[in-house]
């Protein structure tokens, strides 16, 4: 008699990826100064940026149904200030957001100030 073949294992499951990391992240926003043209004004703004995986901050214009429009993007490290400087249309902007993220493209943190 023949011995009976081996009964084939089901399939190990993929390991999952490992959770995100809770990040004690921040913006501050030190200056914000909305001037120049009426109809296209200039923002200029200073961040200082903290926690230890801030790789990238981006400086958007929000519009009155909250569709983000990325004006400029700065690199950064933990505890560092990032000066910013774009024109926006004054009647097509409601407010200016600030957003910080990892080298993974995560978001971990955010702030924003109003345009008027």
């Amino acid at each position: 008699p023949q011995p009976y073949p081996p009964t084939p294992q089901p399939p190990t499951p993929p390991t999952p990826y490992p959770p995100i990391p809770q990040v004690q992240a921040s913006i501050t926003i030190m200056n914000f100064n909305v001037g120049g043209n009426f109809f296209t004004p200039t923002v200029k703004a200073q961040v200082r940026v903290q926690g230890q995986l801030a790789q990238t901050v981006k400086m958007y214009g929000v519009d009155e149904n909250g569709q983000l429009l990325e004006l400029q993007t700065q690199m950064c490290t933990s505890d560092s200030t990032v000066s910013f400087k774009a024109k926006v249309e004054r009647f097509r902007t409601k407010r200016i957001e600030f957003k910080l993220f990892d080298s993974m493209r995560r978001e971990i943190a955010s702030a924003s100030r109003p345009m008027n």
